[in-house]
């Protein structure tokens, strides 16, 4: 009873520094926005803006939607694949706005990274919509972070055999966020910058921990991208509104 009532004051007092209160922190910005809003600060000067204001988005629905991901991030992974159910639902929840939706290949981050790159993402991208006669482009990128930490108390069982293949001394904590732009292919003008993500925290099993996360990760990948979907038919509704005066 000694041995037992001693484990849990060392789960109390040790666990804590060994990341039971731990959890995802929040995901840093997204490098590929950082790479597009230098591209368009190349040409510095009033000029330039003015030239830039001088564009002149005409908005006619509905439109051929081109979707573009940036895959290789800097969390280590390529881009996510989630389901196309989900962008088909986006199609037909919004007909009026989007007459297709057409996924083109996706962009490397990696090779952009060189002072060197001959064109950057955003004019890739664009090359890409055009080709494929798209009015619109949706470039997007989506990361995860996600943590495995000791479950306060819970998790001094995983000193036991029995304790670390039945008892939930684990928590999984995973956090997903996307993030896009949605752009006229014409002018290159931005219409909207979208912002979606998702997040999972439960306990789990010790022996069965990297599983779930890995499950964890993926799960909410997909549903980061998911929230971020029908923000497009909303911005375009507002979009297309704005165009009309």
């Amino acid at each position: 009873m000694r041995s037992f009532l001693l484990l849990v004051v060392l789960a109390i007092v040790v666990a804590p520094s060994l990341g039971c209160s731990s959890g995802v922190s929040q995901l840093r910005a997204t490098p590929w926005m950082s790479s597009i809003a230098e591209e368009m600060l190349k040409t510095p000067g009033d000029r330039e803006i003015e030239r830039v204001m001088a564009r002149k988005v005409e908005l006619h629905p509905p439109f051929k939607l081109a979707v573009v991901n940036v895959s290789g991030d800097y969390y280590g992974r390529n881009g996510v694949e989630e389901s196309r159910s989900a962008w088909d639902e986006l199609a037909k929840s919004s007909s009026s706005l989007i007459s297709k939706v057409v996924f083109l290949p996706s962009l490397n981050l990696a090779r952009y990274g060189n002072t060197d790159a001959k064109r950057t993402i955003l004019e890739d991208a664009r090359r890409l919509a055009a080709q494929s006669q798209a009015d619109l482009l949706f470039l997007y990128q989506s990361g995860s972070d996600t943590d495995t930490f000791f479950t306060p108390i819970i998790c001094v069982f995983d000193l036991t055999i029995v304790g670390y293949y039945i008892m939930p001394g684990r928590t999984v904590d995973s956090l997903s966020i996307a993030h896009g732009l949605l752009i006229d292919v014409k002018t290159g003008v931005i219409l909207d910058s979208l912002h979606g993500e998702a997040r999972k925290t439960t306990q789990v099993i010790s022996a069965l921990a990297d599983q779930y996360r890995k499950s964890f990760e993926e799960e909410t990948s997909r549903g980061a991208v998911q929230a971020l979907l029908p923000k497009i038919g909303q911005s375009l509704s507002q979009e297309t509104k704005r165009s009309e005066y």
